[in-house]
């Protein structure tokens, strides 16, 4: 009996200063910034955190050729708003890719408000390069309300997004 009260309490104590132990890593690691951590809004959410904003010049080559298209991107910003990276999907148009990026590295953006702190905001931004009379116009597109685009602006997308599509944050 005296052996196995022992153990009992030896166990006890091993378990005790496991715990104390783990208790103290995830401490640590809580006052680790995490700027890995990526959180997700929706397009309107991000867009009203849009202070300056440079529209996209429509690429000479694309409109010598007629070219149109909309064109998404996600950008990933700090809490304090500063813009730490652009995406887009692999397939994009490399002259309407390099328009956008150029652009929006020009933009500047309010905090994210919010409990989230050292996270990297991604949203979408959804731009249409349409020619009108031979004229080029490249502009944050606003899809008809009730379309499947005003629906899309709502979603947040998907985290897959973020991670399979190019940075083109250095596209000069």
């Amino acid at each position: 009996m005296k052996r196995l009260l022992l153990f009992v309490r030896a166990n006890v104590l091993l378990l005790f200063i496991g715990l104390a132990a783990s208790s103290f890593v995830l401490a640590q690691e809580a006052e680790r910034p995490r700027k890995d951590l990526i959180g997700i809004t929706g397009e309107y959410t991000g867009r009203r955190n849009i202070t300056k904003m440079v529209p996209p010049l429509y690429p000479e080559e694309a409109l010598r050729n007629g070219v149109e298209g909309i064109v998404e991107i996600r950008i990933g910003l700090t809490e304090e708003g500063k813009l730490v990276k652009i995406k887009a999907p692999p397939d994009i148009n490399p002259l309407f890719k390099k328009a956008v990026a150029v652009a929006v590295k020009q933009w500047e953006f309010g905090p994210f408000s919010g409990e989230a702190r050292d996270v990297i905001t991604t949203f979408r931004l959804t731009f249409k390069f349409s020619i009108e009379d031979g004229i080029g116009r490249a502009e944050l597109y606003n899809p008809p309300e009730g379309s499947k685009g005003a629906k899309r602006m709502l979603d947040y997308g998907k985290f897959a997004d973020w991670e399979n599509w190019v940075d083109i944050t250095d596209e000069n």
